[in-house]
Protein backbone atom coordinates (compact mmCIF):
# COMPACT_ATOMS: atom_id res chain seq x y z
CA UNK A 1 0.00 0.00 0.00
CA UNK A 2 1.43 3.33 -1.09
CA UNK A 3 1.05 6.33 1.20
CA UNK A 4 0.20 9.69 -0.39
CA UNK A 5 2.33 12.68 0.46
CA UNK A 6 0.72 16.07 0.88
CA UNK A 7 2.78 19.26 0.70
CA UNK A 8 1.65 22.82 1.26
CA UNK A 9 2.97 24.63 -1.83
CA UNK A 10 3.19 28.05 -0.16
CA UNK A 11 5.25 26.65 2.71
CA UNK A 12 7.49 24.78 0.28
CA UNK A 13 8.11 27.92 -1.78
CA UNK A 14 8.81 30.02 1.32
CA UNK A 15 11.27 27.39 2.50
CA UNK A 16 13.03 27.33 -0.88
CA UNK A 17 13.27 31.10 -0.82
CA UNK A 18 14.79 31.02 2.67
CA UNK A 19 17.36 28.44 1.58
CA UNK A 20 18.41 30.71 -1.29
CA UNK A 21 18.80 33.57 1.20
CA UNK A 22 21.19 31.52 3.32
CA UNK A 23 23.79 31.95 0.59
CA UNK A 24 24.19 35.59 1.57
CA UNK A 25 22.57 37.11 4.66
CA UNK A 26 22.98 40.68 3.39
CA UNK A 27 20.39 40.07 0.69
CA UNK A 28 18.11 37.93 2.80
CA UNK A 29 14.35 38.24 2.63
CA UNK A 30 14.43 40.18 -0.64
CA UNK A 31 12.35 37.52 -2.36
CA UNK A 32 9.89 37.31 0.53
CA UNK A 33 9.41 41.08 0.63
CA UNK A 34 8.91 41.14 -3.12
CA UNK A 35 6.38 38.29 -2.90
CA UNK A 36 4.33 39.93 -0.16
CA UNK A 37 4.27 43.27 -1.98
CA UNK A 38 3.17 41.51 -5.17
CA UNK A 39 0.56 39.59 -3.17
CA UNK A 40 -0.94 42.78 -1.75
CA UNK A 41 -1.00 44.46 -5.15
CA UNK A 42 -2.70 41.41 -6.68
CA UNK A 43 -5.31 41.34 -3.89
CA UNK A 44 -6.06 45.04 -4.26
CA UNK A 45 -6.44 44.53 -8.01
CA UNK A 46 -9.18 41.99 -7.19
CA UNK A 47 -7.55 39.25 -9.21
CA UNK A 48 -8.81 35.69 -9.11
CA UNK A 49 -7.42 33.61 -6.22
CA UNK A 50 -5.57 31.27 -8.61
CA UNK A 51 -3.84 34.21 -10.27
CA UNK A 52 -2.92 35.70 -6.89
CA UNK A 53 -1.35 32.37 -5.87
CA UNK A 54 0.65 32.23 -9.12
CA UNK A 55 1.88 35.79 -8.67
CA UNK A 56 2.97 35.02 -5.10
CA UNK A 57 4.83 31.88 -6.23
CA UNK A 58 6.50 33.66 -9.14
CA UNK A 59 7.62 36.55 -6.94
CA UNK A 60 9.10 34.16 -4.36
CA UNK A 61 11.16 32.46 -7.05
CA UNK A 62 11.95 35.46 -9.24
CA UNK A 63 15.67 35.61 -8.43
CA UNK A 64 16.45 31.91 -8.22
CA UNK A 65 19.19 31.24 -10.74
CA UNK A 66 18.81 34.65 -12.35
CA UNK A 67 22.02 36.21 -11.09
CA UNK A 68 24.97 35.12 -9.02
CA UNK A 69 25.55 36.12 -5.42
CA UNK A 70 28.40 38.33 -6.62
CA UNK A 71 26.06 40.15 -9.01
CA UNK A 72 23.48 40.62 -6.26
CA UNK A 73 26.15 42.03 -3.97
CA UNK A 74 27.27 44.45 -6.68
CA UNK A 75 23.68 45.67 -7.00
CA UNK A 76 23.40 46.17 -3.24
CA UNK A 77 26.72 48.05 -3.13
CA UNK A 78 25.58 50.23 -6.03
CA UNK A 79 22.32 51.03 -4.20
CA UNK A 80 24.29 52.10 -1.13
CA UNK A 81 26.20 54.64 -3.20
CA UNK A 82 23.12 56.12 -4.89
Amino acid sequence: MKRQLSVNLDNLLLSLSEVVDLANPSISQHQQRTAFIALEIAKRANLAPEIIENIFAAALLHDIGAITVEEKMAIIILKLWI
